[in-house]
């Protein structure tokens, strides 16, 4: 995923080939065509430029809506759970409220207002995602108060501003960041249905969803225009969410030592010929 990364956005630097110049005698040009490695769209430009140009906004449109989601969320779970009493009632009703609706249309009622654009797209990741990082910070901290370090912090004199910045952050930050990459896979997919629908990135920039949505009319002339941006689009989203897994594990120790201990002693129990779940005090 990191190789991948690296070359959608090193390749547009060193490329020659413009993704918005358009060739009308070379439209449609198949796979394989001198210059055009994957072929060309309706208006004959390269599809293997626009797949990569389109692929590098789109991540980074969506990677900035999903960082202003992280950090809203990460703050409304914070104060909600450290302060209780009313900021918790009006902050987490806040959070209730907008789960309560799909996502579509507070993307819908955005554009709307606001018009299609890539900070449109920001702003609806931000809106859609954010009570996913509020309600997990919020239980997180719920937890968190009743640690001896939190405790310790507040009885040597730190301010409640010193105790978030401090020890409440640094027990969320590794739960923000795990849930951040799985966001950040449903912004694309988000995104994409948005293009898809043409409320997303306004052309003539590429993205995978106006790729696909540009592909499906034109089905019969070229059936690769429709399949490539499809084919990539399920690759990118699986490999963030086995990229999310890979974070969620890497930064919960916790987790990865239960499961380790569980596996030892499971296998104690077999090698000493005792049903497995049935050990000690069980």
């Amino acid at each position: 995923m990191f190789l991948v990364l690296c070359f959608i956005f090193s390749y547009p630097l060193v490329t020659s080939v413009n993704p918005l110049a358009q060739d009308i005698e070379n439209a449609f040009a198949p796979i394989g065509t001198p210059g055009h490695v994957l072929g060309t769209d309706n208006l004959g430009r390269d599809t293997f430029a626009r797949l990569v140009l389109g692929l590098r906004t789109e991540i980074l449109v969506c990677a900035a809506g999903t960082l202003l989601a992280a950090i809203i969320g990460a703050l409304v779970g914070i104060l909600a759970a450290y302060f209780r009493g009313l900021a918790d009632l009006l902050l987490m009703r806040v959070v209730d409220i907008v789960l309560a609706f799909p996502n579509l249309v507070f993307a819908m009622l955005i554009v709307s207002l606001y018009g299609a654009g890539d900070l449109t797209v920001v702003a609806v990741c931000a809106v859609a995602f954010f009570p996913n990082f509020a309600r997990l910070t919020y239980g997180e901290v719920l937890s968190l108060r009743q640690a001896l370090y939190v405790e310790s912090a507040e009885l040597f004199g730190g301010t409640r501003l010193q105790v978030i910045r401090g020890p409440l952050l640094r027990g969320v930050g590794p739960l923000v960041l795990a849930q951040a990459f799985l966001t950040l896979a449903f912004a694309v997919g988000l995104e994409s249905g948005l293009s898809f629908l043409g409320l997303g990135i306004t052309p003539p920039a590429p993205s995978l969803g106006l790729m696909i949505a540009t592909g499906q009319q034109y089905f019969m002339q070229s059936p690769w225009q429709l399949l490539i941006p499809s084919i990539v689009l399920v690759v990118l989203l699986v490999a963030l969410g086995y990229v999310a897994d890979w974070v969620r594990d890497l930064l919960d120790p916790r987790g990865v030592t239960r499961v380790r201990r569980g596996a030892r002693m499971g296998f104690a129990q077999r090698r000493n010929g005792m049903p497995f779940g049935q050990g000690v005090g069980a």
